[in-house]
């Protein structure tokens, strides 16, 4: 494998690795967004004082005012009494200035799976990966998360050793993780990224026929910017890229926004394919659109902690 993982595997090779538990923390000391919200049901009654009411729904995760933290799951792996890490350990190592560049916790599992978090690039946004199999799509909703992660540690854990067929694991499962990228951002952005495909190999297929090679040549530069690169090329960060698409087709979004607005379905991205390809992108549009598109560090570059099932 190429260089990427292989720094990954000296990293973990030179650690120790301790009980699984002692490794949630770099899970929950990683900075989130601010959550969106839900409204909770009250569950009070009557009787109760506002104290009581107040630290009822505190346990619940829900504040005075009705509003329910949608990283609740999340918070409750760590709940002194119901979660999966304990308290001290929690606190300890919450405390600790240590630096860790990466965490591996191997266990006992039936199956392959594997839990992954991922530091964001360009100092955006962690992420949770949940891998239920080695070919399967991530998933990344952080109730759901919590929920495999309670059914798979909360019983009879017991540690493995890291051996070399561990290390395979752990590479096809980083493969994976690279593999499936594009369905870890969100599912607008995802949703972008197959819109700008379609479009752009519409253009290459017209370049292609009036024998337009500048033209051609842009486009394909930019259409790789999709493929997942070998280990010598660079990683287009593909969240800037989606982001990029949406930028560049937003006025086209916004005049067909206008034109249906006495409709009552929402405009969807690929409502305006046809106009885009009726009305392509100009070559100096693009082009500043994605030449500024920085490389990012690959995702599997960034785990920052992960817990893998291995199979006896």
């Amino acid at each position: 494998m190429g260089s990427g993982i292989e720094r990954i595997h000296s990293a973990w090779a030179e650690a120790n690795f301790p009980d699984v538990k002692t490794h949630y923390y770099t899970m929950f000391t990683m900075e989130f967004p601010r959550p969106t919200y839900v409204e909770a049901q009250d569950t009070t009654t009557p009787h109760d004082t506002p104290h009581d009411k107040l630290e009822e729904l505190d346990k619940v995760g829900t504040s005075w005012d009705g509003i329910q933290d949608a990283f609740q799951p999340v918070k409750d792996l760590v709940d002194p009494e119901h979660g999966l890490v304990p308290a001290e350990v929690y606190n300890q190592v919450r405390r600790s200035k240590a630096r860790v560049v990466s965490s591996v916790s191997l266990i006992k599992s039936v199956r392959p799976w594997a839990f992954f978090a991922i530091g964001g690039a360009h100092r955006g946004a962690p992420k949770w990966v949940y891998l239920d199999s080695l070919t399967a799509k991530p998933t990344t909703g952080l109730t759901e998360i919590a929920e495999r992660l309670r059914e798979e540690l909360v019983n009879n854990t017991e540690d493995r050793k890291m051996d070399r067929s561990a290390s395979q694991l752990i590479e096809r499962f980083l493969n994976q993780l690279l593999k499936t990228e594009t369905e870890i951002l969100p599912r607008k952005k995802q949703r972008a990224l197959y819109e700008m495909e379609v479009v752009l190999t519409h253009y290459d297929k017209v370049a292609k026929n009036s024998n337009d090679w500048n033209r051609r040549e842009l486009v394909s530069h930019i259409l790789r910017l999709l493929a997942v690169p070998d280990q010598s090329e660079g990683w287009p960060d593909l969240d800037n890229a989606a982001e990029a698409w949406l930028d560049l087709t937003r006025d086209v979004w916004y005049k067909k926004l206008l034109e249906k607005r006495r409709h009552f379905k929402p405009l969807r991205l690929k409502d305006i394919r046809k106009d885009l390809e009726q009305k392509p992108l100009g070559d100096k549009q693009l082009y500043q659109a994605f030449s500024t598109i920085k490389s990012a560090q690959p995702i599997h570059a960034r785990v920052v902690a992960v817990i893998v099932g291995v199979p006896d």
